[in-house]
């Protein structure tokens, strides 16, 4: 506006809207920024994710402003603040296979280590794991508990289909992530009837399943097939879903349940 004025004196009158509130605590102002950036200019969903998950720890213990309606729900279930949790849990703990691999909301990823953002892993989280159908959710399962499930079902699943010299495969890419989480509530349920979420109980379950696979989603079962560049790099959301049912029929069949109790 400045250099503009410079050239046409008449701007120097050019009135522009400003909404300044004042003296308002950081609940009110986490509030304030989520409505403004949500209902008129979108804001980008992995700092959303991350202002709901700081108000669903804060609600219940500081004064809050009201809020729309949709946005309350989404902090009242508190799902954003367990898939937050859960996912800098799987980025920073060194034994995670997702060790570096997230890009956290606002952070630098200049050395290209981050394979997938946040933003994607929370929303497969509340997708596919956070929901009833999966057994390792509800209140009556610890944010640590879930961390650690995850972490060892992510372990067994890179010791089977990720070579160690391979840092691109597709398993910690978008498609890999959805279609593991997908098959995921099949897979707990074996091992909740089992009450054994250690990461070698989950290999050898994984394992039965790929042996019982049709033939022709074999495929999936080997390393090859999450390569980049190869099959699973040019899968699509449907082909996806097919995959993931596929593994979960395999995991129910009679051989691969039957063997799995019975370790």
């Amino acid at each position: 506006m400045v250099l503009a004025a410079e050239r046409d004196p008449s701007l120097d009158d050019f009135e522009v809207p400003v909404n300044i509130a004042v003296n308002l605590d950081q609940i009110s102002q986490m509030a304030h920024f989520l409505i403004v950036n949500t209902t008129q200019k979108s804001v980008d969903t992995a700092i959303e994710q991350q202002i709901v998950a700081r108000l669903s720890q804060m609600i219940d213990f500081e004064k809050t402003p009201v809020l729309p309606r949709w946005i309350q729900r989404q902090v009242d279930k508190g799902e954003d603040a367990r898939a937050l949790r859960i996912v800098q849990f799987l980025n920073t703990e060194k034994d995670s296979p997702w060790f570096g691999k997230i890009r956290m909301a606002n952070d630098d990823d200049s050395a290209g280590d981050a394979t997938i953002n946040q933003k994607s892993f929370v929303s497969s989280l509340k997708r596919y794991v956070l929901t009833p159908s999966n057994p390792n959710s509800g209140e009556t399962w610890t944010v640590e508990k879930q961390q650690k499930i995850l972490m060892n079902y992510w372990l067994a699943i890179e010791r089977i289909l990720v070579e160690p010299t391979d840092e691109t495969s597709i398993i910690f890419k978008t498609n890999g992530l959805h279609m593991f989480h997908s098959a995921s509530p099949a897979i707990f349920l074996h091992l909740a009837n089992l009450k054994d979420f250690k990461a070698d109980t989950v290999e050898r379950l994984l394992r039965h399943a790929f042996e019982n696979l049709p033939t022709e989603y074999i495929g999936v079962s080997a390393p090859a097939f999450w390569k980049r560049g190869s099959t699973a790099s040019g899968l699509n959301q449907a082909a996806i879903r097919k995959f993931a049912t596929a593994l979960a029929t395999a995991i129910h069949s009679h051989s691969a349940a039957g063997d799995a109790v019975s370790m």
